[in-house]
């Protein structure tokens, strides 16, 4: 019984050492540098950090993109899956060309974050927002693309 205890010890040690989950030192074997927090990093959630695009739209010139296509509001969009539901995510997979999205200078593959600082939870809340535009004088939409964050600032006259 005592030769077990001392078995499962060691196979603990062991895997916490390969892993790197030592408590005094948070520095493994494979990773020897130290674990810190660097405050000058911008992380996602800072918005200083992100591209900035303005955009200048007609009103008009959205009112036709939006009355041109056949399914003007239609978007494919799929979850990204994060590991987490609190924090869901999707990426554009498809849209008509001929509609708002290109107008928008969205493209296939953005992953969208937030429409007027709104974090999108549904897929199916984005395309009312885009329905809304005609009625607006600005809008931002904030979107992950290629490895970088976009802040896509419209200006609707």
């Amino acid at each position: 019984m005592h030769y077990l205890k001392i078995k499962r010890l060691i196979s603990i040690a062991v895997f916490s050492i390969f892993l790197g989950c030592s408590h005094s030192s948070h520095t493994s074997a494979l990773h020897p540098e130290k674990t810190t927090f660097d405050p000058q990093k911008h992380y996602s959630s800072d918005l200083s950090a992100t591209l900035k695009k303005e955009i200048v739209l007609d009103r008009t010139q959205v009112e036709k993109a939006l009355a041109r296509a056949d399914a003007p509001l239609r978007i494919r969009m799929v979850e990204v899956f994060s590991g987490t539901k609190l924090s869901r995510r999707y990426r554009v997979m498809g849209f008509d060309k001929t509609g708002i999205y290109p107008l928008l200078g969205l493209k296939v593959g953005d992953v969208i974050l937030a429409a007027d600082n709104f974090i999108i939870q549904d897929p199916a809340l984005f395309p009312k927002f885009i329905g809304l535009l005609p009625n607006e004088s600005a809008a931002t939409i904030h979107v992950f693309r290629a490895g970088k964050e976009l802040l896509l600032v419209y200006s609707i006259t």
